[in-house]
């Protein structure tokens, strides 16, 4: 277990919830890791006991498309339990596109295909069930390696019962199913990736923008996050190489950037959550009403995405989870296999974060 005192070097990352999110430095082990505080609700010592135990099973995890978990301990004085994970020095990918704006279709098609791989590892080797994996930008990690890496999933019926609403789920991002009330399968977490997909190739959240800019601190982050544009701040300042996936017809052992479409300006801060286009202010539940009715997002323009692309996010915004494939049945898509096949260096890409 993971004590107070071989902790040092703490460093406040953000606030969520109200909840600090610390970096700190395990002094026995030397490794840097993340410490979030979760309030859970809980009826007693035996509940909490029962928890951590299960926090604790997720340590046994062995993927490297999951972000590390170390440990997890209660705090008598915050009244709540610490997990400690792995510290991912580059981000959330919610994050990143704030920062250089939207991302190339090669970058795009690297996230798909990790995230997929960690789904299908929680599904099928960890027999995860839905509802448990909380798939949307702010959840999707990078570091300085360019390994990507999915978050704050659960494990358990009691841990799902237990933590906060705001912490478990992000109502952006639910499928039509969930919004209606009706049965759902893992199908649900794949409409998230397909949303979150859309979200980074576009560099906004595809459906409706909040015009009201709340900084990546913010303690609200977590849940309003990301309906905002993004800035023509920041970038990495590289010149980077136009490649269309669909156009490579011969192997190459020359590793490149990915390509990076133009950045969107920011616009004035205003207040309220608006259609895209559209003065018509709406409330949060208009918001998923005009989801459930309104046609699926594509990836635009048209023309800069190749067709294997566009294929896989029709596939994923099917409305009807009848027609939406699994995860499954996704790492197998032609995108999927060519973004394996890619040789886009994912580490200087992230160097340039």
């Amino acid at each position: 277990m993971i004590l107070e005192a071989e902790l040092t070097g703490y460093q406040q990352l953000t606030r969520k919830n109200g909840r600090r999110i610390m970096k700190v430095k395990h002094l026995p082990s030397g490794l840097t890791m993340v410490q979030k505080g979760v309030p859970f609700n809980t009826d007693g010592p035996g509940a909490v006991k029962k928890i951590l135990e299960e926090l604790r099973t997720m340590a046994s995890f062995q993927c490297k498309y999951l972000v590390a978990f170390y440990d997890a301990r209660f705090d008598e004085f915050e009244s709540s339990t610490l997990i400690y994970v792995e510290y991912m020095d580059k981000g959330s990918f919610d994050k990143i596109y704030r920062k250089v704006g939207p991302l190339g279709t090669q970058i795009v098609a690297k996230v798909a295909l990790a995230v997929l791989e960690g789904m299908s590892y929680l599904y099928d080797v960890q027999g995860i069930v839905p509802r448990r994996v909380d798939i949307k930008p702010s959840n999707m990690m990078c570091n300085s390696r360019g390994d990507i890496k999915i978050c704050d999933f659960v494990v358990s019926e009691e841990l799902i019962n237990s933590i906060p609403e705001t912490f478990v789920s992000t109502s952006f991002y639910i499928s039509p199913e969930r919004i209606e009330g009706s049965p759902y399968t893992i199908k649900a977490d794949v409409w998230s990736l397909g949303i979150s997909l859309v979200e980074l190739a576009l560099g906004r959240f595809p459906f409706a923008e909040c015009e009201t800019e709340p900084e990546p601190d913010d303690e609200d982050f977590e849940v309003i996050s990301p309906l905002t544009p993004v800035s023509t701040e920041g970038g990495d300042g590289h010149d980077f190489v136009a490649i269309d996936l669909v156009k490579r017809q011969q192997p190459t052992t020359t590793k490149t950037l990915a390509p990076t479409p133009p950045k969107r300006a920011r616009r004035k801060k205003k207040t309220g959550v608006t259609l895209d286009g559209d003065e018509t202010t709406m409330g949060i539940i208009e918001l998923l009403q005009f989801i459930i009715s309104a046609p699926s997002p594509r990836l635009s323009p048209e023309n800069y995405f190749p067709k294997e692309a566009h294929g896989f996010v029709d596939g994923c915004l099917e409305k009807d989870p009848k027609d939406r494939p699994t995860p499954k049945e996704l790492l197998g898509h032609d995108w999927i296999r060519m973004a394996g096949e890619s040789n886009v260096d994912m580490k200087a890409w992230a160097s340039g974060l």
